[in-house]
């Protein structure tokens, strides 16, 4: 029989690379890594929001959302008077929060809502709308 010479310095390199090579490539996320990526790109709100009294956390607003929450600038009630856009201050003045309120304890209620909004983007866009055009005519009435 011929003697067989086997290179252990290859044959070992050669089983690390098949290793390496197995391991998944789509691992899980630590807790931590997702919620780093999940706020990469994420805009901040300049001030608290409510929602009928309850606290929204920037987590569950889109970008979208937050912006527009960002351009209400002052109280007022919306949308057929149905919502309420409340603008809290501290004595001081300063702007510490604003809250949307609106009637949705009942199905009737949150039925009858869809009717003027279909999710909380849609309500927002609608009052920075109506809130920019009182603006424009402020402008308009003020440079005539």
């Amino acid at each position: 029989m011929a003697d067989v010479k086997i290179d252990t310095d290859a044959l070992g390199s050669a089983i690390a690379k098949g290793i390496s090579e197995a391991k998944p490539k789509n691992r899980y996320k630590t807790i931590g890594e997702y919620a780093r990526d999940e706020a990469k790109g994420r805009k901040k709100l300049t001030r608290p929001v409510f929602q009928n009294g309850m606290p929204i956390t920037e987590r569950v607003l889109t970008n979208t959302e937050i912006d527009l929450a960002n351009r209400v600038k002052h109280s007022g009630r919306y949308i057929d008077r149905r919502v309420e856009a409340v603008v809290m201050a501290n004595q001081v003045g300063e702007v510490e929060g604003i809250d949307f309120r609106y009637s949705n304890r009942t199905p009737d209620q949150r039925s009858e809502n869809k009717n003027y909004w279909r999710n909380f983007e849609d309500m927002l866009q609608q009052i920075v709308t109506a809130q920019e055009a009182e603006a424009a005519k402020e402008q308009a009435r003020q440079s005539a």
